[in-house]
């Protein structure tokens, strides 16, 4: 019975907004994906793990700033990039990932070495340690766009509510009846 080989399969994708304003258009998109392609799959083709070629991806697409991974990611409406990565080995069934990191150039490096660690998931500060730890270099992933376009939603917006760190002048103050309230009567107001 003759060996069949598996042939490879790769998917990928530049994000799930609608808007390519500023990236150049789907044109430049697509080009972008294009460049990612063809230098991963070659990895797969010649024996390279499932886990390494998908980290490899994911660091070019961590370096492109047209897409919100890495350099270029969106900045958060506090003027913060925080950024997240996961990886999944399905053939060892194991799941990592980074949640809200910053200050790093890929994310995907950390969900990596989170792959062989007690700790499989780890936020901010779990993340910033594990810098340190790795011995990474502080990065800076904000882009002049993504400056830009963050300053842009703002203009005339600074009196309305961000990310809840700003109240709106008109509001009526919430009763400890209101929205979120404890309910219960006579309760301790902690």
């Amino acid at each position: 019975m003759a060996s069949q080989q598996v042939q490879p399969k790769l998917v990928i994708h530049g994000g799930a907004g609608s808007s390519l304003q500023g990236k150049g258009g789907l044109e430049a998109v697509r080009t972008s994906l294009y460049k990612v392609l063809e230098e991963v799959y070659p990895l797969l083709k010649d024996g390279a793990s499932a886990v390494d070629a998908v980290v490899h991806g994911c660091r070019l697409l961590e370096d492109d700033p047209r897409f919100n991974a890495g350099t270029g990611s969106v900045v958060q409406s506090d003027g913060q990039i925080r950024m997240s990565a996961s990886l999944m080995d399905g053939f060892v069934q194991r799941f990592s990932g980074a949640i809200n990191v910053s200050r790093v150039q890929h994310p995907i490096e950390l969900a990596k070495f989170l792959q062989t660690s007690d700790d499989r998931v780890l936020s901010d500060y779990g993340s910033a340690e594990l810098l340190r730890e790795l011995q990474l270099p502080i990065y800076d992933p904000m882009t002049d766009l993504r400056l830009h376009e963050w300053m842009e939603e703002r203009k005339g917006n600074f009196s309305r509510a961000m990310a809840g760190v700003v109240a709106e002048p008109t509001s009526p103050p919430l009763s400890p009846l209101g929205k979120g309230g404890d309910r219960r009567r006579n309760s301790p107001p902690w």
